[in-house]
């Protein structure tokens, strides 16, 4: 029943939607409207509505009777359900009607959960589903994904809990998800013998974070799972599998034939260095391919099986020319990280290959390689059997010792190389020392030939420290001014490139008349004008 003054406002009401229509905005089509309202919903996405939803692009919807009916009755603008406001989900899903929902949310509250199933009610309408759940909840396993999903084109499920592999259901969707096209799994296993993993272009499947080693081995897929998987995926794109390989096939067993994958373009392969070799030689793929491998628990003997894997792909006849090498000896995370191949288009004269989206490197590491007597032997036996002559760059990180001689066996064909790069803290004398040393001399020089890098032009120095990157200071100035002198007193001056360095001046200085040009960002100069202003400062106080 309307009061008194209900009425009048009605009519007031009614009264401004007659003004407002003759205002231009009430003469945009409706269609014109939705693009606008849809392009507007894209840029910001949905991570406005998660917290402020009236700071988002609903706030259009406010401005007048018009354009919030168009909104209204447009099912595409509400298809992102906002799992962790559970009052603006459900009534995004009426508002949806029969349009394809798309879910990507991190629930962490009972009504987030509650919210989350009932948008998985609506399982034949999803498009995207990922769901990120953090460590100690068991809340996934309590979800209904056991509908057959007819709609679904990705699925990402990830699990926080470092300690366990969860499993999901057997049954998961029913086995039915005809437009499937990429899966990752974080955390979680699923029967390998799925019918989901079929015709999928993206595979993405991670236990990285798994510190009980018996739970993730347990959840390791055969080598017969994962053949047929890739059989079942003749058109698969992308391949990550990080610390998920597969078990090799037990001694005595018949080695399964190599498994092509025509279209992978990016291959992603983590894990013990002797499960990678394994893998790595059971598929072929093209050599256009974006090819990153990380490499652990590696030791002398089984980084043998690696290495025809390294060589397959650097410079080989049809592979892509590799024109950097990053060297990094020292420690990252809880291992030793021995080296990593990769490219650097900032430091190459040229253009990379067209097609390699992602840097293509490979990185080996493990306790017992760089804290052994001689660690620069494991990087002279890698670098060594290696196609160096494509290689122009040299990018090198690391408190680890590399030996002169180590250097020159290693990289004694690398003659194009023209720069290198010595990045951050690193121990520069074994590389020093090889820079100068000579060969036997020849008819045409009296001094003979460098041993390393005869066509070298290039040095840069960056982020370096020159008063605690070594014990003995003095001796590393005087060993790189030995070296500009000798490279310059044999007719081959270089350039010299500081940048962001320390303590530095002194190097620079003595350089000036034994180097072809000096690039310098002037930092210690920088740092002595603060320290005067400083010391100003304080004798006026």
């Amino acid at each position: 029943m309307l009061t008194t003054d209900e009425p009048l406002r009605v009519d007031e009401v009614a009264q401004t939607i007659l003004q407002n229509s003759l205002l231009p905005v009430w003469r945009i089509p409706a269609e014109t409207l939705v693009d606008i309202f849809l392009h507007l919903s894209d840029d910001e996405g949905i991570e406005n509505i998660e917290t402020k939803p009236w700071k988002s692009w609903v706030k259009v919807t406010h401005v007048c009777h018009y354009w919030r009916e168009v909104a209204l009755d447009n099912p595409l603008l509400w298809t992102h359900l906002p799992i962790t406001l559970p009052k603006w989900t459900l009534r995004m899903l009426s508002l949806s009607k029969q349009a394809p929902l798309h879910i990507d949310c991190f629930p962490q509250h009972p009504t987030h959960f509650q919210a989350l199933l009932r948008a998985l009610e609506h399982m034949e309408r999803i498009e995207y589903l990922a769901i990120y759940v953090g460590f100690g909840s068991d809340e996934l396993s309590k979800l209904s994904l056991i509908t057959p999903a007819p709609r679904l084109k990705c699925l990402r499920l990830l699990h926080g809990d470092c300690f366990v592999v969860r499993r999901l259901p057997d049954d998961l969707f029913s086995g039915q998800t005809p437009c499937l096209r990429a899966i990752a799994l974080v955390g979680l296993c699923l029967d390998w013998a799925s019918p989901i993993f079929s015709n999928l272009v993206e595979i993405d499947i991670s236990y990285s974070n798994i510190r009980m080693h018996l739970y993730r081995n347990r959840a390791l897929p055969s080598a017969e799972d994962m053949a047929r998987i890739l059989r079942n995926c003749p058109h698969l794109q992308s391949l990550q599998l990080i610390e998920s390989l597969p078990r090799p096939t037990a001694p005595g067993l018949p080695i399964l034939p190599p498994i092509p994958l025509p279209n992978l373009r990016r291959l992603v392969v983590e894990g013990p260095a002797p499960d990678c070799a394994s893998f790595v030689k059971q598929i072929t793929y093209p050599p256009t391919i974006a090819l990153r491998l990380g490499c652990s628990e590696c030791t002398f003997d089984n980084i043998l099986g690696v290495l025809p894997i390294m060589c397959s792909y650097w410079g080989s006849k049809g592979g892509i020319q590799r024109p950097g090498l990053y060297l990094f000896t020292g420690w990252e995370g809880v291992q030793d990280t021995l080296v990593a191949v990769d490219r650097f288009p900032t430091l190459v004269d040229g253009t990379i290959p067209a097609g390699l989206e992602d840097p293509t490197g490979i990185s080996l590491s493990g306790d017992d390689l760089l804290p052994s007597p001689r660690p620069s032997r494991a990087l002279a036996e890698i670098l060594h059997t290696m196609d160096c002559g494509p290689l122009r760059a040299i990018r090198m990180r690391g408190d680890k010792a590399i030996e002169s001689n180590d250097w020159i066996v290693a990289l004694r064909c690398a003659v194009n190389v023209h720069t290198i790069h010595v990045d951050g803290p690193t121990n520069m004398f074994g590389l020093v020392d090889a820079l100068q040393q000579l060969t036997e001399p020849t008819e045409n020089s009296t001094l003979g030939n460098f041993a390393l890098f005869p066509n070298l032009h290039r040095i840069i120095l960056e982020g370096i420290d020159f008063d605690t990157c070594s014990a003995d200071s003095t001796a590393l100035d005087e060993a790189l001014l030995g070296m500009f002198i000798c490279r310059h007193e044999s007719k081959q001056s270089l350039e010299l490139h500081v940048r962001r360095c320390h303590h530095v001046h002194r190097i620079v200085w003595e350089t000036e008349d034994h180097v072809s040009k000096v690039f310098w960002d002037g930092r210690d100069d920088n740092e002595r004008e603060e320290e005067r202003e400083e010391r100003e400062g304080d004798d006026d106080g």
